[in-house]
């Protein structure tokens, strides 16, 4: 037993960076160096906050010194993620990057054709306890039907590129996070059919589809935008029911209790048979859900070891993003400067 602290250095201050210094600290890691983009006025406060006492005002500087770090956090903007990945990743070192890696696929698979081994990508869902549950629900089993709820909302206003609705619903918001989640649980994801609602601007207003898996599951995709709905993935098997409603808890479902019509209701019911109840560990109470579990999994990789089988790899990000196009109909740009950030 060693008392040695596996050391990791942040790129990209912004939001979802405190979440992940929170759970690099929760697994023991330390953090010994941060950076952003030049100019960042996050960057001092966020090294003061989390007592980091090496910063750096460019990111490339940092990398220039890679003795103050085992393992690196990429959490800059998509826009720029590219590129800090990839200097990030000829250093050689555990690499855990925020997702979207990229806004298009062909940026994506010019990533993918460089050594990769030593990359995985925060899709942080996956290591949900529910998720891992649904998964072993798929995998213990005959093919099932299953249903994909994505109610993303868009984000509209005036002087917004109407490219900015497909961004935030489809390539970074919950919704590439739904089609990853569903990837890991059901297997390789292949589209067979689509039809795309449009509104009265001829903007992207929802989606209907059908995909399938290699062994024979089914999938039917709902991209109801903007409806007074949650997220969910059901899994359908004879008999037998698995909600994720939300990602966030699952529920299971065994036959059906038949209730004859009584005084208050006249009519006979068919109710589902609640048999079971999965529900989040307790650190994904206590921090960001999923986070904890990344950090554990660099912490694994920077001690030498491979990172658990649900870290999702670039390829994955790959096929997330290829998906969201698909489904989209839209192939973005390198760069999206009219969304806020």
């Amino acid at each position: 037993m060693t008392d040695h602290k596996y050391r990791v250095g942040i790129i990209g201050v912004g939001e979802i960076a405190d979440w992940h210094a929170r759970a690099f600290r929760a697994v023991g890691m330390q953090i010994t160096a941060v950076s952003a983009r030049p100019g960042s006025q996050r960057l001092p406060e966020f090294a003061a906050r989390h007592q980091i006492a090496t910063r750096f005002d460019d990111w490339k500087a940092m990398l220039d010194h890679p003795d103050l770090f085992d393992a690196l956090a990429v959490l800059t903007w998509p826009d720029g993620t590219p590129t800090v990945l990839q200097a990030a990743m000829a250093l050689g070192i555990p690499v855990l990057v925020e997702k979207p890696v990229a806004w298009n696929s062909a940026r994506l698979r010019q990533l993918c054709s460089k050594p990769n081994s030593h990359v995985i990508v925060g899709y942080n869902r996956r290591f949900y306890r529910p998720v891992q549950e649904a998964r072993r629900e798929v995998l213990n089993g005959p093919p099932l039907l299953a249903q994909l709820t994505l109610p993303t909302q868009l984000y509209p206003h005036n002087g917004f590129d109407p490219t900015a609705h497909y961004l935030y619903s489809f390539f970074e918001s919950v919704t590439a996070h739904g089609l990853d989640l569903t990837r890991y649980v059901m297997g390789d994801l292949t589209l067979r059919h689509t039809s795309r609602l449009k509104d009265s601007d001829g903007n992207l207003s929802g989606v209907a589809a059908i995909l399938a898996t290699e062994r024979g599951d089914l999938l039917q995709v709902t991209g109801n935008f903007a409806a007074t709905c949650n997220f969910s993935l059901v899994l359908n098997r004879p008999g037998r029911r698995f909600d994720l409603l939300p990602f966030e808890a699952a529920t299971v479902y065994s036959g059906m209790e038949v209730r004859a019509p009584d005084a208050d209701y006249p009519f006979r019911r068919y109710m589902p048979k609640k048999t079971g109840q999965v529900l989040l560990d307790n650190i994904d109470l206590q921090e960001k859900p999923g986070l904890v579990g990344e950090a554990s999994a660099l912490l694994a990789m920077a001690q030498g070891g491979p990172p658990p089988e649900c870290a999702a790899r670039l390829s994955d990000a790959l096929a997330v993003t290829t998906l969201c196009e698909q489904l989209s109909g839209v192939v973005l740009g390198d760069s999206n400067p009219n969304l806020d950030r």
